[in-house]
Protein backbone atom coordinates (compact mmCIF):
# COMPACT_ATOMS: atom_id res chain seq x y z
CA UNK A 1 0.00 0.00 0.00
CA UNK A 2 1.62 3.45 -0.95
CA UNK A 3 2.75 5.59 1.91
CA UNK A 4 -0.38 8.48 2.15
CA UNK A 5 1.22 11.87 1.03
CA UNK A 6 1.04 14.72 3.94
CA UNK A 7 -1.25 17.10 3.07
CA UNK A 8 1.00 19.97 4.47
CA UNK A 9 4.62 18.56 4.58
CA UNK A 10 6.61 19.85 7.13
CA UNK A 11 9.02 21.24 4.30
CA UNK A 12 6.00 24.21 3.56
CA UNK A 13 5.52 24.99 7.27
CA UNK A 14 6.78 28.44 7.55
CA UNK A 15 8.16 27.51 11.09
CA UNK A 16 10.01 25.02 9.54
CA UNK A 17 11.40 26.73 6.16
CA UNK A 18 12.41 29.51 8.76
CA UNK A 19 14.61 27.05 10.60
CA UNK A 20 16.36 26.18 7.35
CA UNK A 21 19.13 29.43 8.01
CA UNK A 22 21.58 28.89 10.17
CA UNK A 23 20.70 32.03 12.01
CA UNK A 24 17.62 30.86 12.97
CA UNK A 25 18.93 27.34 14.05
CA UNK A 26 21.05 29.15 16.47
CA UNK A 27 18.60 30.78 18.27
CA UNK A 28 16.87 27.70 18.20
CA UNK A 29 19.26 25.80 20.13
CA UNK A 30 19.81 28.72 22.29
CA UNK A 31 15.84 28.30 23.52
CA UNK A 32 15.04 27.31 27.18
CA UNK A 33 14.11 23.68 27.02
CA UNK A 34 10.61 24.71 28.59
CA UNK A 35 9.35 28.46 28.12
CA UNK A 36 8.22 30.49 31.06
CA UNK A 37 6.38 33.20 30.79
CA UNK A 38 9.28 34.68 32.61
CA UNK A 39 11.61 33.89 29.60
CA UNK A 40 9.21 34.79 27.16
CA UNK A 41 8.76 38.45 28.35
CA UNK A 42 12.35 39.19 28.64
CA UNK A 43 12.15 38.59 24.74
CA UNK A 44 9.85 41.02 24.33
CA UNK A 45 11.57 44.53 24.18
CA UNK A 46 9.69 46.41 27.18
CA UNK A 47 8.66 49.36 24.74
CA UNK A 48 6.15 47.05 23.11
CA UNK A 49 4.14 46.85 26.64
CA UNK A 50 3.44 50.77 26.77
CA UNK A 51 0.01 52.02 25.84
CA UNK A 52 -0.86 54.83 23.79
CA UNK A 53 -4.44 56.77 24.14
CA UNK A 54 -3.79 58.68 21.17
CA UNK A 55 -2.80 55.51 19.19
CA UNK A 56 -5.85 53.84 20.81
CA UNK A 57 -8.27 56.74 19.75
CA UNK A 58 -6.67 56.69 16.31
CA UNK A 59 -7.66 52.99 15.77
CA UNK A 60 -11.09 53.38 17.05
CA UNK A 61 -11.58 56.68 14.81
CA UNK A 62 -9.88 54.61 11.72
CA UNK A 63 -12.59 51.74 11.66
CA UNK A 64 -15.29 53.31 12.96
CA UNK A 65 -15.41 55.18 10.03
CA UNK A 66 -14.82 52.77 8.09
CA UNK A 67 -17.72 50.71 9.06
CA UNK A 68 -19.88 54.07 8.95
CA UNK A 69 -18.70 54.43 5.40
CA UNK A 70 -19.89 50.99 4.53
CA UNK A 71 -23.49 51.69 6.77
CA UNK A 72 -23.73 54.45 4.32
CA UNK A 73 -23.11 53.07 1.35
CA UNK A 74 -25.88 49.95 1.94
CA UNK A 75 -28.18 52.06 2.60
CA UNK A 76 -27.61 54.38 -0.40
CA UNK A 77 -27.25 51.55 -2.81
CA UNK A 78 -29.18 51.95 -5.76
CA UNK A 79 -28.16 48.34 -7.66
CA UNK A 80 -27.71 45.21 -6.17
CA UNK A 81 -24.01 44.98 -7.08
CA UNK A 82 -23.23 47.88 -5.27
CA UNK A 83 -25.91 46.52 -2.51
CA UNK A 84 -24.11 43.07 -2.14
CA UNK A 85 -20.70 44.82 -2.10
CA UNK A 86 -21.59 47.18 0.63
CA UNK A 87 -23.02 44.01 3.00
CA UNK A 88 -19.85 42.21 2.36
CA UNK A 89 -17.67 45.93 3.72
CA UNK A 90 -20.39 46.34 5.85
CA UNK A 91 -19.43 42.92 7.84
CA UNK A 92 -15.93 43.05 7.41
CA UNK A 93 -15.61 46.62 9.47
CA UNK A 94 -18.03 44.95 12.03
CA UNK A 95 -14.84 42.73 12.19
CA UNK A 96 -12.70 45.45 12.35
CA UNK A 97 -14.16 47.27 15.15
CA UNK A 98 -14.45 44.51 17.41
CA UNK A 99 -10.69 43.60 16.64
CA UNK A 100 -10.63 47.51 18.59
CA UNK A 101 -13.42 46.18 21.31
CA UNK A 102 -11.36 43.37 21.91
CA UNK A 103 -7.96 44.67 22.51
CA UNK A 104 -10.07 47.40 24.53
CA UNK A 105 -11.38 44.39 26.73
CA UNK A 106 -7.87 42.98 27.59
CA UNK A 107 -7.61 46.73 28.86
CA UNK A 108 -4.53 47.08 26.44
CA UNK A 109 -5.99 49.59 23.92
CA UNK A 110 -4.89 52.58 26.49
CA UNK A 111 -3.75 53.47 29.68
CA UNK A 112 -7.05 54.37 30.79
CA UNK A 113 -9.21 51.23 32.07
CA UNK A 114 -11.93 53.75 32.24
CA UNK A 115 -11.69 54.61 28.75
CA UNK A 116 -10.76 50.89 27.73
CA UNK A 117 -14.17 49.56 29.31
CA UNK A 118 -16.61 52.76 27.39
CA UNK A 119 -14.29 51.82 24.29
CA UNK A 120 -15.14 47.82 24.41
CA UNK A 121 -18.74 48.20 24.92
CA UNK A 122 -19.29 50.77 22.00
CA UNK A 123 -17.23 48.94 19.86
CA UNK A 124 -18.91 45.52 20.37
CA UNK A 125 -22.68 47.13 19.57
CA UNK A 126 -22.66 46.38 15.87
CA UNK A 127 -21.75 42.54 16.22
CA UNK A 128 -24.36 42.18 19.56
CA UNK A 129 -21.73 41.60 22.04
CA UNK A 130 -21.54 42.32 25.91
CA UNK A 131 -18.25 43.51 27.64
CA UNK A 132 -18.50 41.23 30.17
CA UNK A 133 -19.74 38.43 28.41
CA UNK A 134 -16.82 38.29 25.58
CA UNK A 135 -14.77 38.83 28.94
CA UNK A 136 -15.61 35.94 30.51
CA UNK A 137 -15.29 33.73 27.55
CA UNK A 138 -12.10 35.02 26.00
CA UNK A 139 -10.17 36.33 28.34
CA UNK A 140 -11.34 34.00 31.54
CA UNK A 141 -11.78 30.61 29.57
CA UNK A 142 -9.33 30.83 25.97
CA UNK A 143 -7.00 32.95 27.29
CA UNK A 144 -6.14 30.61 30.52
CA UNK A 145 -7.18 27.20 28.63
CA UNK A 146 -5.88 27.56 25.20
CA UNK A 147 -6.04 24.20 23.16
CA UNK A 148 -7.45 22.15 26.51
CA UNK A 149 -10.18 20.09 24.93
CA UNK A 150 -11.96 20.23 28.09
CA UNK A 151 -12.31 23.76 28.63
CA UNK A 152 -11.32 25.57 25.63
CA UNK A 153 -14.28 27.62 23.54
CA UNK A 154 -11.95 28.15 21.08
CA UNK A 155 -13.32 25.67 18.44
CA UNK A 156 -12.24 22.43 20.23
CA UNK A 157 -12.33 19.48 18.23
CA UNK A 158 -14.48 16.06 18.36
CA UNK A 159 -13.03 12.38 18.46
CA UNK A 160 -13.96 10.65 15.71
CA UNK A 161 -15.55 8.57 19.21
CA UNK A 162 -17.48 11.88 20.58
CA UNK A 163 -18.76 12.48 16.17
CA UNK A 164 -19.57 9.09 15.52
CA UNK A 165 -22.16 9.61 18.73
CA UNK A 166 -24.00 12.76 17.43
CA UNK A 167 -27.33 12.96 15.83
CA UNK A 168 -27.20 12.89 11.98
CA UNK A 169 -28.05 16.87 11.73
CA UNK A 170 -24.93 18.14 14.30
CA UNK A 171 -22.78 16.12 12.40
CA UNK A 172 -24.13 18.12 9.15
CA UNK A 173 -23.51 21.08 11.27
CA UNK A 174 -19.94 20.06 12.55
CA UNK A 175 -18.76 19.16 9.07
CA UNK A 176 -19.98 22.35 7.92
CA UNK A 177 -18.49 24.26 10.18
CA UNK A 178 -15.11 23.17 9.52
CA UNK A 179 -14.93 24.51 5.98
CA UNK A 180 -14.47 28.09 5.05
CA UNK A 181 -17.84 29.07 3.65
CA UNK A 182 -19.51 27.08 7.31
CA UNK A 183 -17.30 29.02 9.88
CA UNK A 184 -19.61 31.41 11.12
CA UNK A 185 -21.29 27.92 12.57
CA UNK A 186 -18.22 27.63 14.65
CA UNK A 187 -18.78 30.56 15.89
CA UNK A 188 -22.40 31.73 16.24
CA UNK A 189 -23.33 29.31 18.56
CA UNK A 190 -20.79 30.51 21.25
CA UNK A 191 -22.18 34.43 20.45
CA UNK A 192 -25.85 33.09 21.12
CA UNK A 193 -25.01 31.17 23.98
CA UNK A 194 -22.49 34.35 25.86
CA UNK A 195 -24.60 37.10 24.64
CA UNK A 196 -27.85 36.96 23.38
CA UNK A 197 -29.50 34.41 25.37
CA UNK A 198 -27.33 32.49 28.34
CA UNK A 199 -28.47 30.47 30.86
CA UNK A 200 -28.99 30.95 34.65
CA UNK A 201 -25.24 28.86 34.99
CA UNK A 202 -24.07 31.49 32.24
CA UNK A 203 -25.10 34.59 33.64
CA UNK A 204 -23.37 33.33 37.08
CA UNK A 205 -20.28 32.44 35.65
CA UNK A 206 -20.41 35.85 33.31
CA UNK A 207 -20.68 37.74 36.56
CA UNK A 208 -17.69 36.40 37.70
CA UNK A 209 -15.72 39.05 34.92
CA UNK A 210 -17.88 41.99 35.82
CA UNK A 211 -21.08 43.79 36.65
CA UNK A 212 -23.66 45.44 34.77
CA UNK A 213 -24.05 42.38 31.69
CA UNK A 214 -27.91 43.03 31.88
CA UNK A 215 -27.39 46.61 31.11
CA UNK A 216 -24.75 46.01 27.96
CA UNK A 217 -27.85 43.64 27.12
CA UNK A 218 -29.65 46.50 26.76
CA UNK A 219 -27.54 48.40 25.18
CA UNK A 220 -27.36 45.88 22.25
CA UNK A 221 -31.43 45.85 22.48
CA UNK A 222 -31.00 49.52 22.16
CA UNK A 223 -28.44 49.28 19.06
CA UNK A 224 -30.72 46.46 17.51
CA UNK A 225 -33.56 48.89 17.50
CA UNK A 226 -31.60 51.66 15.90
CA UNK A 227 -30.81 48.95 13.23
CA UNK A 228 -33.95 48.08 12.61
CA UNK A 229 -35.38 51.65 12.79
CA UNK A 230 -32.81 52.49 10.11
CA UNK A 231 -33.36 49.79 7.37
CA UNK A 232 -36.77 49.33 8.00
CA UNK A 233 -37.94 52.41 7.33
CA UNK A 234 -38.71 54.22 9.97
CA UNK A 235 -36.18 57.31 9.98
CA UNK A 236 -37.10 57.45 6.68
CA UNK A 237 -40.84 57.89 7.42
CA UNK A 238 -40.65 60.31 9.99
CA UNK A 239 -38.45 62.49 7.25
CA UNK A 240 -34.79 62.18 9.23
CA UNK A 241 -33.13 59.98 6.11
CA UNK A 242 -34.61 59.99 2.37
CA UNK A 243 -35.78 56.71 1.45
CA UNK A 244 -33.93 53.51 -0.11
CA UNK A 245 -33.79 52.71 -2.87
CA UNK A 246 -34.73 48.80 -2.02
CA UNK A 247 -37.80 47.97 0.11
CA UNK A 248 -37.84 47.69 3.95
CA UNK A 249 -37.72 43.60 3.72
CA UNK A 250 -34.47 43.77 1.36
CA UNK A 251 -32.80 46.38 3.13
CA UNK A 252 -33.24 44.52 6.70
CA UNK A 253 -32.51 41.32 5.08
CA UNK A 254 -29.03 42.85 3.82
CA UNK A 255 -28.20 45.76 5.94
CA UNK A 256 -28.72 42.95 9.28
CA UNK A 257 -28.92 39.62 8.56
CA UNK A 258 -26.71 39.54 5.77
CA UNK A 259 -24.22 41.17 6.98
CA UNK A 260 -24.10 39.62 10.67
CA UNK A 261 -23.33 36.58 8.44
CA UNK A 262 -20.79 37.80 6.72
CA UNK A 263 -19.22 39.11 10.17
CA UNK A 264 -19.89 35.65 11.77
CA UNK A 265 -17.85 33.73 9.04
CA UNK A 266 -15.30 36.13 9.22
CA UNK A 267 -14.97 35.50 12.83
CA UNK A 268 -15.16 31.77 12.59
CA UNK A 269 -12.16 31.70 9.90
CA UNK A 270 -10.23 33.84 11.29
CA UNK A 271 -10.32 32.22 15.48
CA UNK A 272 -10.12 28.72 13.49
CA UNK A 273 -6.73 29.60 11.59
CA UNK A 274 -5.78 31.24 15.04
CA UNK A 275 -5.11 27.87 16.73
CA UNK A 276 -6.20 25.37 14.00
CA UNK A 277 -3.31 23.82 12.08
CA UNK A 278 -2.28 20.65 11.02
CA UNK A 279 0.84 20.27 13.31
CA UNK A 280 -0.69 22.27 16.70
CA UNK A 281 -2.11 19.30 18.77
CA UNK A 282 -4.78 19.73 21.45
CA UNK A 283 -4.50 18.45 25.03
CA UNK A 284 -6.65 17.03 27.62
CA UNK A 285 -6.32 18.45 31.18
CA UNK A 286 -4.53 15.60 32.54
CA UNK A 287 -1.33 16.09 29.77
CA UNK A 288 -1.39 19.70 28.98
CA UNK A 289 2.18 21.06 28.61
CA UNK A 290 3.16 24.16 30.92
CA UNK A 291 0.42 26.67 30.34
CA UNK A 292 3.74 28.89 28.55
CA UNK A 293 5.01 26.37 26.02
CA UNK A 294 0.81 25.59 25.35
CA UNK A 295 0.82 29.14 24.74
CA UNK A 296 3.26 29.45 22.11
CA UNK A 297 2.87 26.05 20.78
CA UNK A 298 -0.88 26.24 19.85
CA UNK A 299 -1.47 30.05 18.91
CA UNK A 300 -0.38 30.27 14.83
CA UNK A 301 1.22 32.96 13.56
CA UNK A 302 -0.48 33.76 10.29
CA UNK A 303 2.00 36.08 8.26
CA UNK A 304 0.39 38.85 5.95
CA UNK A 305 2.61 39.71 3.05
CA UNK A 306 4.73 42.45 4.14
CA UNK A 307 3.58 44.94 5.86
CA UNK A 308 0.43 44.30 5.49
CA UNK A 309 -0.76 43.26 9.18
CA UNK A 310 -2.16 46.54 9.93
CA UNK A 311 -5.21 45.55 7.71
CA UNK A 312 -6.20 43.63 10.23
CA UNK A 313 -4.94 45.31 12.89
CA UNK A 314 -2.15 42.92 13.46
CA UNK A 315 -4.62 40.62 15.06
CA UNK A 316 -2.84 37.81 13.04
CA UNK A 317 0.14 38.70 14.74
CA UNK A 318 -1.38 35.97 17.10
CA UNK A 319 1.73 34.19 19.22
CA UNK A 320 2.54 37.49 20.98
CA UNK A 321 -0.86 38.61 22.12
CA UNK A 322 -1.64 35.21 23.69
CA UNK A 323 1.74 35.20 25.71
CA UNK A 324 1.25 38.74 26.50
CA UNK A 325 -2.04 39.58 26.42
CA UNK A 326 -0.94 43.26 28.06
CA UNK A 327 0.58 44.24 24.12
CA UNK A 328 -1.50 46.70 22.80
CA UNK A 329 -2.52 45.95 18.88
CA UNK A 330 -0.17 48.69 17.28
CA UNK A 331 2.94 46.92 19.08
CA UNK A 332 2.50 43.81 18.21
CA UNK A 333 4.63 43.39 15.13
CA UNK A 334 7.46 44.37 17.26
CA UNK A 335 6.32 41.91 20.08
CA UNK A 336 5.97 38.75 17.84
CA UNK A 337 9.19 39.49 15.36
CA UNK A 338 10.97 38.93 18.83
CA UNK A 339 8.86 35.89 19.85
CA UNK A 340 10.00 34.36 16.27
CA UNK A 341 13.59 34.75 16.67
CA UNK A 342 13.99 33.79 20.31
CA UNK A 343 11.39 30.69 20.09
CA UNK A 344 11.83 29.48 16.63
CA UNK A 345 11.58 26.16 18.19
CA UNK A 346 7.81 26.65 19.07
CA UNK A 347 6.43 29.21 17.19
CA UNK A 348 3.98 28.07 14.25
CA UNK A 349 4.46 30.42 11.56
CA UNK A 350 2.23 29.92 8.25
CA UNK A 351 2.17 32.32 5.09
CA UNK A 352 -1.44 33.53 4.76
CA UNK A 353 -2.04 31.88 1.49
CA UNK A 354 -5.24 30.25 -0.35
CA UNK A 355 -3.44 27.26 0.05
CA UNK A 356 -3.09 27.42 3.63
CA UNK A 357 -6.20 28.31 4.77
CA UNK A 358 -7.65 25.26 2.73
CA UNK A 359 -5.67 22.80 4.09
CA UNK A 360 -5.91 23.93 7.45
CA UNK A 361 -9.88 23.71 7.11
CA UNK A 362 -9.39 20.20 5.29
CA UNK A 363 -7.26 18.66 7.56
CA UNK A 364 -8.05 20.13 11.23
CA UNK A 365 -11.46 17.94 11.52
CA UNK A 366 -11.35 15.58 14.01
CA UNK A 367 -8.59 14.63 16.65
CA UNK A 368 -7.58 11.54 17.82
CA UNK A 369 -6.15 11.83 21.06
CA UNK A 370 -3.95 8.44 21.72
CA UNK A 371 -2.22 9.04 18.12
CA UNK A 372 -2.17 12.54 18.78
CA UNK A 373 -3.43 13.49 15.26
CA UNK A 374 -5.92 15.18 13.17
CA UNK A 375 -8.08 12.80 11.08
CA UNK A 376 -11.00 12.88 9.03
CA UNK A 377 -14.74 11.96 9.06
Amino acid sequence: MPKQRDPWPPSRLGVHAAMQSASMLRAAAQTPAVPTFEAIRKAIPSACFERSTAKGLLALLVVVSLFVAATILLYTAQSWPVLVAATIARGLTIGLVFIVGHDACHDSLTPHTWLNRLIGQLAFLPSYHTFTGWRYAHNFVHHQHTQILERDTGYPPLTPEQYAALPTWRRARYRAARTPLGAGLLYAPLWWRDHIFPTSQMRSNIRTAGKYYAAQQGFIALWFSFELALFGGVFALSGLFTATHFPPFVMLLFGIVATQCVWNTQMGIVTFLHHSHPHVAWHSEASAPPAAQRQLEATVHIAFPAHTHWSMLNIFEHTAHHVAQQIPLYNLPRAQAALNKAFVRYVQREPLTWRSVGVAFATCKLWNGEAKKWVGF
